[in-house]
């Protein structure tokens, strides 16, 4: 079973996502904003994907991520942006961090973001990018 952390402090966003993850057969763990033993706690879940909101309230996902980025035992954890902001400048910073994409979640449905992941964790190398530029 591929297991998925959600990143989204927008409650009904989270609880929306993880049914949908849910459904398709994934493990699912999600919080509201990253805690303050972010390394050592995804060190211990072990996800195959994060979906990362940008704007969480206490550390911003952009600096989540590179704490993630910057651990030799969570590097190499995929990590999807999801946002309410499109933006050139968004963007460059996600995939400056690290992130694998950058999904503006009015664009996308869960069902569609289930597919993305999906799509992903099924061939990292083909995989072709919701937005390859903003």
């Amino acid at each position: 079973m591929q297991k998925i952390i959600i990143f989204e402090d927008e409650e009904y966003l989270r609880d929306v996502y993880a049914r949908k993850f849910l459904d398709v057969g994934f493990d699912v763990k999600t919080y509201e904003y990253p805690p303050d033993n972010l390394v050592e706690e995804i060190k211990k879940q072990k996800p195959d994907v994060i979906l990362m909101d940008l704007n969480l309230p206490t550390i911003d996902g952009y600096e989540a991520t590179k704490m993630l980025k910057d651990s030799p035992d969570t590097k190499d954890i995929p990590i999807f942006a999801i946002t309410n902001y499109s933006s050139e400048e968004g963007y460059n910073k996600a995939m400056n961090v690290g992130m694998v994409d950058f999904i503006v979640k009015v664009t996308k449905t869960s069902a569609e973001l289930v597919e993305i992941v999906k799509s992903y964790l099924k061939d990292p190398k083909s995989y072709k990018k919701v937005n390859s530029s903003i």
